[in-house]
């Protein structure tokens, strides 16, 4: 099956995407805590603590950006092995800089795609999503994808923005990311001139599942075992393929 590139409703592409996250890797994590109000970074920690990490576990950071939590991950993982596969050469480039500390880890840096993960079957004991999930244009096939690579009884962790479960606030949010979060950005990097690369977060956003239907689809791979939210918005979710 050939890999989706562009999105057919809000016509944004792969490449668009890995664009606007390239040029927010300056400001990339003090822009996320301020617009998440101090959530996301908590949360991230939490989703890593969750996940079950063990030393000598083989896990794979998907969708890793600058290595915010791949650095977690390493922590926990001794001397196990960790993955950190993005679709962007720089992103790729800041997470080994950031890894370099870590020498006991076995780290591998791959680029490539959710839908068509490049892994043997079985691969991995955890296989951890943080902020990433909703870049995806083919959703299904990044679950289908995750399942395959995943040793039986592996877990995966999936912490994301999702749209919210009440029709009200889904509006407000929209709002929200469509127009305060590229002016905040402006306003941290002292960027006026240029559009905000969080811009296209808003194209994301209105792609995304809301959580109903995230778990309808991620119950027929996994069970879930955790389930957490917070500001109607930020879910995490831990399952354990079935």
């Amino acid at each position: 099956m050939q890999l989706q590139r562009k999105h057919e409703k809000h016509g944004f592409s792969i490449e668009e995407v890995i664009g606007c996250l390239e040029k927010a890797i300056p400001h990339y994590e003090k822009v996320n805590k301020v617009i998440s109000f101090g959530l996301g970074p908590r949360m991230r920690k939490q989703a890593v603590e969750l996940a079950g990490i063990q030393p000598g576990f083989k896990v794979l950071d998907l969708g890793c950006g600058p290595g915010v939590s791949s650095v977690i991950i390493a922590k926990k993982l001794g001397r196990g092995e960790l993955f950190c596969l993005d679709a962007s050469d720089r992103m790729l480039k800041e997470a080994k800089n950031k890894l370099l500390p870590y020498k006991g880890v076995n780290k591998k840096f791959i680029k490539g795609f959710f839908e068509e993960l490049p892994f043997p079957n079985s691969s991995f004991d955890v296989v951890f999503a943080s902020y990433s999930f909703r870049d995806s244009l083919n959703k299904l096939r990044v679950l289908q994808a995750i399942h395959r690579v995943l040793k039986e009884n592996g877990t995966v962790v999936i912490l994301d923005v999702f749209k919210p479960l009440n029709e009200c606030i889904t509006p407000l949010s929209s709002l929200y990311i469509r127009y305060l979060v590229p002016a905040i950005s402006k306003f941290i990097s002292m960027n006026f001139r240029d559009v905000s690369p969080w811009s296209l977060f808003y194209a994301t956003f209105q792609e995304m599942w809301n959580f109903k239907t995230f778990l309808k689809f991620f119950t027929v791979y996994f069970k879930p075992e955790i389930v957490k939210s917070r500001l109607f918005l930020f879910f995490l979710v831990k399952g354990v393929k079935v």
